[in-house]
């Protein structure tokens, strides 16, 4: 089993649609595999929260799996998760 580590945001709606998340996360991911030397980095989304799910994927994540029932805001949410390799 390698090292993995996830990485999650929030962004408050006045900053919407700027680019933001695109360019932090994609930075945090180029750090932590040149200098941290990581196997895997996970990254997750509400799976009818599509903007996060195409900011993820500009970062180069891709879809892995569905939680059900973890960390969700409520029993009907499910949350999707990404793995960058």
């Amino acid at each position: 089993m390698g090292i993995n580590a996830g990485v999650s945001y929030w962004i408050d709606v006045p900053f919407w649609g700027k680019g933001l998340i695109s360019e932090a996360v994609k930075e945090i991911s180029r750090h932590s595999f040149e200098t941290r030397e990581l196997d895997n980095l996970w990254c997750v989304y509400f799976a009818d929260n599509e903007k996060s799910q195409k900011a993820q994927e500009k970062c180069g994540f891709k879809f892995h799996h569905v939680i059900e029932e973890q960390y969700a805001k409520s029993k009907t949410d499910l949350l999707k998760q990404n793995t960058r390799l």
